[in-house]
């Protein structure tokens, strides 16, 4: 279910959904016979007493040469990694992970000798006390189905949330008002350890303190396994987890200007088998924008609008839980969580006409809030061989989306109009997800999810005195059923997955029948050399229509537009296939990736001209096209500088036989670049930046935009605390665009603030 369906939903959802089958094939057969030669191979599982430590970096060193690595790896969800090298005689085996004492092992291998090798971490007392210091710039790990990006402190500094670290992420991209876009592509699933929330990505992002962020995951091409909503893939945030001391913790304190301050308290304590942790944080946001509009008919100059509008935000978030450690392969937990987001927006409006002598004069307010509780519980059991996992989210709250606008224009009658939205809304998630090894090479891995949704919303509208109202109740249940194999021999990897969805959406009391459908998922990995692979994904992907694009009520923008719905959408399928190359070495990790992507009955706005009145709805559009290069790089060129960057050639083309005015095609180009330059020790300065070229889009065609900021950071008190200065678009363009409405041409202009001064502090404590 899409989130933002849920905050934004007042509108009810009916139509035609139409079931697609597609035949699912065997993606591997274990028979495969692959020579092995005289190559040596090492497996086994990293852990810390006996529980699991995901993405360990392993490395196989010649004894006589540690700086050029024989075979590198990275432990799975599980801990185990394998190692193959064609070559005999001394080696040093060497793995490493944050928070955790660098281990090392010398070893004498063999031709064609297997070697079962586990190995145990111990927690870095002193490295976790000095909060986990490691390298001056992000680390990435590419998996077969994701890429991993780890932060550390100064990738963080100068941030606030994780809208401010997505920013600096390479190949994801933000716009001033935090819509979300990988590969210039909209539609992606926002996770937060996994489990979905109640909050709209942009809203979500802007809100999840930064300091409590340990990486992200990118999954452009999302296995069976994830809920297959979303046609871009699914970002998943990972925050922070309990390390092995009794007690630690980091605060934050930020000020900015205009009127912008948060705070952010984490803290950990853990005894025994048991663990806990408590989070509080707060944020106010005073976000001034201006937003141009100017009217051109058949190319003639009309009218014009200038809005200035004061985002006023608030947002406070409080977190409790705790885990108990049964023994070393059975755990469970508990959570609790409590959310308050409002949003107040008043707008001032001018209209500069031909046809008038004076200024014509509006004023609007926006005002949006959502209440969320949140209660998870779950269980664990990771045994030597197999894993099985039990999780339970239930959520209630209330929301609102009220607008009201006023607009005095010379001559003529006072133009007033009004929205009101509120919303009870219930939600909750269930899963079990079961994973085994099936012999050597082969991993299966099984689950079943639930969800439920209701919300009851009271809608109300105004329109010059004319007055509307309607109460409805919708309702929706998804059940899923995956399975996902893996098959792993030497530098080969094989994955295959596919999943069933079983939805039943209802309104009130019109009846609906249940659609299904089948996802299936496809990943190969081969190792061309230890530090060099290639692969290939393939998934498929739904996007349901949101209620906005559903609701058959017509909604005033203004004197001359109408906005409504189109209850016969279907939802858009997406199929997308990527190859990729990944060459990496101790210093420099290289990624270049070709990827397409078909959609069909892509969902798109369309305009119904009536007279001076444009009548602007949603439709199904036949073949959407998406394909591109892109390649990402990471690096560090010396011990004083280091390169985090990536651009995409991105390609498109849109084609419909009843709309023939959607029709486009075009290639524009996106760079992202993210510099750390280490001035002195415990000094560090960062330059980043991103240019967009222009595009077209339905009904619209975007400017090029560019925007470049810059942060300073200093450590302080023996590294447990850091001072950091930012001013982010310092150098920016603003957003420009040109709206195609009928006989008018819109030419759009919005600019945020600019620049953004920030400042802002963090203290990490620890005590055995």
């Amino acid at each position: 279910m899409n989130k933002l369906r849920i905050i934004m939903f007042n509108m009810y959802q009916l139509g035609r959904i139409y079931s697609v089958l597609i035949i699912y094939l065997a993606l591997f057969a274990p028979a495969i016979a692959i020579a092995q030669g005289n190559t040596s191979n090492i497996k086994g599982k990293i852990h810390e007493d006996g529980i699991p430590v995901e993405y360990a970096h392993i490395g196989l060193f010649q004894y006589d040469n540690d700086s050029n690595p024989a075979a590198l790896a990275i432990s799975d969800s599980e801990g185990n990694y394998s190692l193959s090298v064609e070559q005999e005689g001394e080696f040093v085996l060497k793995v490493s992970f944050i928070g955790y004492e660098s281990y090392q092992q010398y070893i004498t291998l063999t031709s064609g000798e297997n070697l079962d090798l586990d190995v145990e971490l111990t927690p870095d007392s002193e490295l976790l006390e000095s909060i986990e210091i490691t390298g001056e710039k992000v680390n990435v790990t590419y998996l077969l189905d994701k890429k991993i990006v780890t932060f550390n402190k100064e990738m963080i500094a100068g941030t606030t949330s994780a809208a401010d670290v997505l920013r600096k992420v390479p190949e994801v991209n933000l716009d001033a008002k935090g819509n979300l876009k990988i590969r210039g592509k909209s539609g992606i699933t926002i996770l937060v350890d996994g489990k979905p929330t109640m909050l709209s990505p942009a809203d979500l992002l802007k809100n999840i303190p930064s300091n409590t962020i340990s990486s992200v995951e990118i999954i452009t091409s999302p296995s069976a396994k994830y809920d297959p909503d979303g046609s871009a893939g699914v970002i998943n945030i990972i925050t922070q987890q309990q390390q092995d001391m009794s007690v630690s913790g980091r605060a934050t304190i930020g000020l900015g200007l205009v009127e912008k301050y948060d705070g952010s308290l984490k803290l950990d304590v853990s005894k025994g088998k048991w663990s806990h942790f408590l989070m509080a944080g707060m944020r106010h946001e005073d976000n001034p924008a201006t937003e141009k509009r100017r009217f051109f008919r058949n190319g003639v100059f009309e009218y014009e609008t200038i809005a200035e509008e004061d985002e006023i935000s608030e947002f406070q978030i409080a977190q409790a839980g705790t885990e108990f450690q049964i023994n070393s392969a059975n755990s469970v937990y508990l959570s609790l969580q409590y959310s308050n987001l409002d949003k107040n927006t008043p707008i001032s409006l001018e209209i500069n006409d031909t046809e008038l002598t004076a200024p014509s004069t509006g004023s609007g307010l926006v005002d949006f809030g959502i209440r969320e509780q949140k209660i998870q519980t779950g269980y664990l059991h990771s045994g030597e061989k197999s894993s099985i996992g039990a999780d339970i989210v239930y959520s209630n709250g209330k929301a609102r989306v009220n607008s009201e606008s006023n607009t005095s224009i010379e001559g003529a009658e006072a133009y007033t109009s009004g929205q009101k939205n509120e919303i009870d809304f219930y939600f909750f998630d269930y899963n079990v997800d079961y994973s085994t090894s099936l012999g050597e090479n082969l991993k299966l891995e099984l689950g079943y999810a639930g969800e439920e949704v209701r919300f009851d919303n009271q809608y109300q509208a105004n329109f010059n005195g004319g007055q509307s109202e309607l109460f409805y109740t919708y309702k929706e249940s998804i059940q899923a059923g995956f399975s996902l194999v893996t098959f792993k021999k030497d530098k080969l990897t094989l994955q295959g997955g596919l999943r069933f969805e079983n939805i039943l959406q209802e309104i009130s009391t019109l009846p609906n029948d249940p659609y299904q459908n089948l996802y299936p998922s496809f990943g190969l990995e081969y190792n061309i050399n230890d530090a060099r692979s290639l692969s290939f994904n393939y998934s498929r992907r739904i996007s349901r229509p949101d209620p906005f694009q559903f609701s058959p009520f017509e909604r005033q923008a203004n004197s001359r537009e109408i906005i409504a719905g189109n209850p016969k959408l279907n939802p858009a399928y997406t199929n997308n296939v990527e190859i990729s190359y990944n060459w990496f070495t101790e210093k420099m990790g290289l990624r270049a990736t070709a990827y397409y992507a078909l959609t069909s009955d892509l969902i798109s706005k369309v305009l119904l001209q009536e007279d001076d009145l444009s009548r602007i709805t949603y439709a199904n559009i036949d073949k959407s096209h998406n394909f591109g290069i892109g390649l990402s790089a990471e690096t560090d060129i010396s011990s004083w500088y280091s390169l985090d960057a990536s651009t995409d050639l991105i390609g498109y083309r849109l084609k419909d036989n009843k709309f023939q005015e959607l029709n486009y095609d075009g290639v524009y180009t996106i760079v992202k670049l993210n510099q750390v330059f280490s001035i002195a020790e415990g000094f560090n300065l960062q330059v980043n930046g991103v240019y967009t070229s222009g595009y077209f889009e339905p009904l619209r065609k975007l400017r090029s935009v560019y925007q470049v900021g810059a942060t300073v950071e200093k450590s302080l008190f023996n590294q447990r605390a850091d001072l950091s200065f930012s001013v982010n678009r310092f150098i920016y363009t603003g957003e420009r665009s040109t709206r195609f409405s009928g006989p008018y041409e819109v030419v759009e202009e919005y600019v945020p603030q600019n620049p953004v001064f920030r400042a802002s502090f963090t203290y990490r404590f620890s005590k055995k």
